[in-house]
């Protein structure tokens, strides 16, 4: 995505360290200070707009109890990679003995798997999920392409006794390689739509609602399929600072937050949610730059290079903090050692990239690991494992809209077991409606 997405983007920001506040974070006097500080060096700055702060869930709804409370003019933003891996960790929960386990042991080891269950492995669990979730799609396509139209040269779509459909895969082909030619600007995507490629999007709709009403089984995956392409659109919001895409990724996961029992992401998501559909009345400043690609943070000149606030705080401070030199190694907490780590962190960073660029061993010089060749190579092999392991174990081989079956276990759930992860997505709606 990154090699083929281009178009307008904000520029690079500038992160400075800032004294630290020798309160505990949860204390509310800490939180309260922090606003107004924020608040005074807004006023300072003399910025039209009102201050922005990220926090973490815990304290996102205490900041904004104190904001609300105290009548601040300050917007208090629940913080995105935090908020993604909760959502990873939900759907590891509703997932849980369906087989996906086993799945993730084919990529992972067994202490592994359970941080990627629980969405605390970020990085492993995007992967993993990614992988399983390619290997679900091949398996439905498998489905409405006919072997003898792929030995044709083009490709037959049947499903439900519909006509068939031809497409002729060389204009997909074609699609393909002008992507990759041409590139993508992502404020006109007319370039990419292909006729061919929407027949076979919605022959495979038409196969999901088939299978889904056929099998409980195959609704869970179907139901799991749906959960990561929400993973992936709020990906895509957060590298391509796409507002209202982020906003759309954060309203679909509200749902699954209330059916997991994740009720403290599920109110303070919905109340996030509500205040960032508000801002345009509130705050029309500020969601104009959000509505401009400000919402998330870039630190290299590149499209798809858009990061959340949190995970730019874990990236820099607590990366900082924690790693050799930093405060918790050897140093110590005390505040006059804080004071000069913190005044005098800048400059170090100052200094550090002007000897990368001129070592050459700068980040924005070296490629990206995940699109380097041992990556590719160690990828396909475990797509591989995954999808040879799936066919025999297919998730829609079953016919049953009754029973819900383990795929390795072979543990079956019976209509009076009040086991609903299949339903999730309703149960959460039935919550949230309450």
């Amino acid at each position: 995505m990154q090699t083929v997405c281009v178009g307008p983007h904000a520029p690079v920001a500038k992160v400075c360290m800032l004294p630290i506040v020798d309160l505990k974070p949860s204390d509310e006097s800490c939180i309260y200070s922090t606003l107004l500080y924020v608040i005074e060096q807004t006023s300072r700055l003399n910025q039209q707009a009102v201050p922005c702060v990220t926090f973490d869930q815990p304290l996102y709804i205490k900041a904004v109890d104190i904001a609300t409370a105290a009548d601040l003019s300050i917007v208090c933003r629940l913080g995105g990679f935090h908020t993604l891996m909760n959502f990873l960790g939900a759907i590891g929960y509703v997932m849980k003995g369906s087989g996906i386990e086993e799945l993730l042991g084919l990529l992972y080891g067994p202490s592994t798997v359970d941080h990627v269950m629980s969405g605390k492995a970020f990085a492993r669990a995007l992967r993993g999920h990614f992988i399983i979730h390619d290997c679900l799609m091949q398996l439905l396509l498998q489905y409405v392409v006919s072997d003898e139209s792929q030995r044709n040269g083009s490709v037959v779509l049947q499903v439900d006794g519909d006509c068939p459909l031809d497409v002729e895969d060389v204009d997909i082909i074609q699609l393909y390689s002008s992507v990759w030619k041409n590139k993508v600007d992502v404020s006109d995507c007319s370039s990419v739509q292909c006729t061919h490629l929407q027949g076979i999007t919605d022959a495979l709709l038409r196969l999901k609602v088939h299978l889904a009403l056929e099998s409980r089984t195959a609704r869970l995956w179907l139901q799991y399929m749906d959960y990561v392409d929400v993973v992936k659109l709020f990906v895509v919001a957060e590298r391509t600072s796409d507002w209202c895409l982020h906003l759309t990724a954060c309203t679909r996961m509200l749902n699954l937050f209330a059916a997991s029992g994740h009720y403290n992401y599920a109110k303070a998501c919905r109340v996030y949610v509500q205040q960032m559909n508000a801002l345009p009345h509130t705050h029309p400043t500020l969601y104009g730059h959000f509505a401009n690609g400000r919402h998330s943070i870039r630190r290299s000149h590149r499209l798809w290079a858009g990061l959340s606030c949190d995970l730019v705080i874990e990236q820099t401070l607590m990366k900082s903090v924690k790693s050799r030199g930093g405060l918790t190694h050897g140093r110590g907490m005390h505040e006059t050692v804080r004071q000069i780590w913190t005044t005098t962190m800048s400059t170090c960073a100052a200094i550090h990239f002007a000897m990368s660029s001129l070592t050459g061993l700068d980040h924005s010089a070296t490629e990206h690991v995940e699109v380097g060749a041992a990556r590719n190579k160690r990828d396909s092999a475990d797509t591989a494992k995954v999808k040879d392991c799936l066919v025999d174990n297919s998730p829609f081989r079953f016919c049953d809209s009754t029973k819900l079956v383990s795929l390795f276990s072979g543990a079956v759930a019976g209509p009076d077991d009040n086991v609903t992860c299949d339903v999730a997505e309703e149960v959460g709606l039935r919550i949230h409606q309450k």
